[in-house]
């Protein structure tokens, strides 16, 4: 009997010191900014085809804290098949959640990265919760991230698609080019450039007789792509206008000194 009384007293502790760990952790995430947390990996392609082999597919959530990286873990065992062009990854069970923490300066990549994971990736993380409860808490960081995200993500394709409309304008008030021009792929031409503290991917590509034209406008993390084919076309047909003037007023400027 006094043994079982024991067992009982320790395993109301543990629970104890389990629900005095979760307290602190939801603490920790009502006063936390989204804008803070940092996204490792995303929701696995069975589509998809990989290099290298893997064992398990990674998705996690860091947030930097006094003592080392919080990491929101979920871990899904996959097998992975050879079919010529590469790896496709299948699930092979439900998901594993934990709740970590992480030394400093600790990135997501040495999880997510296959070419960076090593045997070493886990011996340096300590757990501070597994199961249905880090399952709960990893939806949890998840679902304000991507409200956060979502919304900001809406705001700056907005701001993107403003500023694409005045693009044209802008380049036909300009007499140099600072748009990049590469063709390194038969048939498709990409320039880029930044302007107004953006940066923007312009490709042409041509093939089968049909074109194809893609604009993507990024600042700091976020990435929109312009979706308006008309107004990408005109706005590659004015980078190339401002090509050809740009060659032109250097020939012009050239021929003024001889």
């Amino acid at each position: 009997m006094a043994g079982k009384k024991t067992e009982e007293i320790d395993l109301n502790s543990q629970k104890s010191q389990q629900e005095l760990l979760i307290e602190k952790i939801q603490n920790l995430l009502d006063r936390t900014n989204p804008e803070d947390w940092r996204k490792g990996g995303a929701p696995l392609d069975r589509n998809a085809r990989f290099k290298k082999p893997q064992n398990t597919w990674e998705e996690v959530y860091t947030l930097p804290v006094p003592s080392g990286v919080l990491a929101m873990r979920k871990s899904t065992p996959v097998k992975s098949d050879f079919l010529g062009r590469g790896f496709m990854l299948a699930p092979l069970s439900a998901p594993e959640y934990t709740v970590e923490l992480r030394p400093h300066g600790w990135h997501h990549s040495e999880l997510t990265d296959p070419y960076k994971r090593t045997q070493l990736s886990d011996r340096s993380c300590r757990v501070l919760s597994e199961g249905d409860i880090a399952k709960a808490i990893y939806r949890q960081v998840e679902e304000a991230y991507m409200t956060f995200h979502d919304s900001q993500q809406a705001s700056f394709n907005k701001e993107a698609y403003d500023f694409a409309c005045r693009i044209p304008a802008l380049l036909r008030e300009e007499t140099t080019s600072l748009w990049d021009r590469t063709e390194e792929t038969a048939g498709e031409v990409h320039f880029s450039t930044e302007m107004n503290g953006m940066r923007l991917d312009l490709i042409h590509q041509f093939s089968g007789g049909r074109e194809n034209f893609e604009l993507t406008i990024s600042k700091m993390r976020m990435q929109a792509k312009i979706d308006d084919r008309m107004l990408v076309k005109e706005i590659y047909q004015a980078v190339e206008q401002l090509g050809t003037t740009s060659r032109l007023y250097t020939l012009s400027q050239a021929l003024e000194e001889l």
